[in-house]
This record gives C-alpha cells, structure tokens and sequence, in this order.
C-alpha cells in the first residue's frame, strides 16, 4: 500500500514552490476491460484476476476472445506484448472504473492539489489515461500498443514539452512496479541526457503491486543508474535546500 499520507504531505510541501502540476489517472469501462476474457470449452469461462496469458495460449486456443472477430487482433496484441520484453497480457482486476471512488484521486492527495491550486492560483493539468480497451496502457506518456485510429495511445509529447519547461520533476503515485515504472522508463527514453539530474522520484510515494516487487526494484535501481534522484519524501527537508533557487518545479502524479 503506497504511503498516501506521505504523498499529500510531499504534494502540500511542493506547493509552496511549484508553478505547475499533472495527475494521470487511469479510466476503463467495465463491459471491455481486457479483450481476451473466454476459455474455450462447453462453457465460456472469464480468467480470474492476475491471470497471465501467453500469446501461445491464444494461438493453442486455451483462451479466445468473446467476439471471435478480435481473435487476428488479439493475436497480434499479445505477440506486440511479449516482443516489448516486459510482460504478457495480464488479467487485473476491476479497477478505476467510470463512476466509482477507484476512479477519483485519493482525497487527501486531491485535498493537498486543491491547496496547491489555491496558493499558486493556478489550474492542475489533468491527464487521462486507459482510455482505449483494446491495449494496457501503464505508462501516462504512451499505451503498450499503439493504435493507428487512436491518438491517445501514442506517446503524448505535449506532456514531455510541458514537462520540459519545469526546473524539476517530482514524480509520486501508484505503482512502483507498472504505471510509475513504464511512465519514468518513456519519459527518460524521451528526455535529455544532461536534464537526467531534473528528475526526482520520491519512493516512499509509491507501491509495488503485490507479488511484482522485484519489478519495483529493479525500476528504482534502473532510474538510479541511469542518473535520476531516486529519494524518500522524508528526506525533502534536505532536498528543499537545493530548490531555493528554482523557479519551477513539476510535480507528476501517476495512479493507476
């Protein structure tokens, strides 16, 4: 469980100086969250939660989708998955679904933004993500399949230009192991080498899914080889030093 109240506290305290905020947040309709939701038999099954399926699943026909028209997509899907090298279709449970408190940001998180907003009498930018059913979408920058008829899977560089114009870059939010991970991985991918250092990743402000924290770790241990300030909010009084002389500061909220 990411430390929320560690979160707000970061998020009151960056409000004193930041000029400008983002929060990603994922939305999906429940009637299509994963394409691939029927094991074959007498019976259509849907796969429990956390279920892995393999492209070699779909091809050997142990799962297919409930519309049998999918099945070229899906197909294609899972192999574009596993050739990316970072995972397999995975089944999650029902989350952030329109309409329900899963959607909302977390309320003392959204309370410390509001205060944010007030101070600096500025709006926050909120970015929606998981928009399309038909691909995962962890990453806020980019879905894992990019679709041809869909601008909102593909990379949002008006994001990274926003992001760009900051000092600084705090980065906070869920989770450690897939949104934070797969949003910091296309946001360095896409960032100068030499700006590296104006990246900060508070990791007391984020979880790891159950079950994926060596994915977590090795994230964290990534980002600090790759020159980013992988830090705890407990050791913002430290880190507020340096920001004294800063004009801008970027803070990115990332939730599933």
């Amino acid at each position: 469980m990411v430390q929320l109240s560690s979160l707000a506290v970061v998020m009151c305290f960056l409000a004193t100086m930041a000029t400008t905020t983002s929060a990603a947040t994922t939305i999906r309709s429940v009637a299509t969250a994963d394409p691939v939701d029927c094991r074959v038999g007498e019976f259509c099954v849907s796969p429990d939660p956390f279920t892995a399926i393999t492209h070699q699943d779909v091809v050997n026909g142990l799962w297919k989708p409930r519309d049998e028209t999918l099945k070229d997509y899906v197909l294609a899907y899972t192999s574009a998955l596993e050739s990316s090298k970072k995972f397999v279709l995975n089944i999650w449970p029902e989350h952030c679904i329109i309409g329900t408190p899963g959607h909302n940001i977390v309320s003392n998180v959204h309370a410390a933004a509001l205060e944010w907003a007030k101070k600096k009498k500025m709006g926050i930018q909120y970015v929606l993500k998981g928009t399309n059913s038909f691909t995962e979408h962890y990453s806020a920058l980019r879905a894992e399949y990019k679709l041809s008829y869909d601008p909102a899977t593909k990379l949002n560089q008006e994001l990274i230009d926003n992001l760009a114009k900051a000092s600084k870059v705090a980065i906070v939010g869920e989770a450690l192991s897939h949104c934070v991970n797969y949003s910091v991985r296309d946001l360095v991918a896409n960032w100068p080498a030499s700006r590296r250092k104006d990246l900060y990743v508070f990791t007391d402000c984020s979880s790891a899914v159950t079950g994926f924290e060596s994915v977590g770790e090795e994230f964290v241990a990534d980002m600090k080889t790759a020159g980013l300030n992988v830090i705890k909010s407990t050791e913002y009084e430290t880190f507020s030093l340096s920001l004294k002389s800063i004009e801008s500061f970027y803070t990115c909220s990332i939730a599933v």
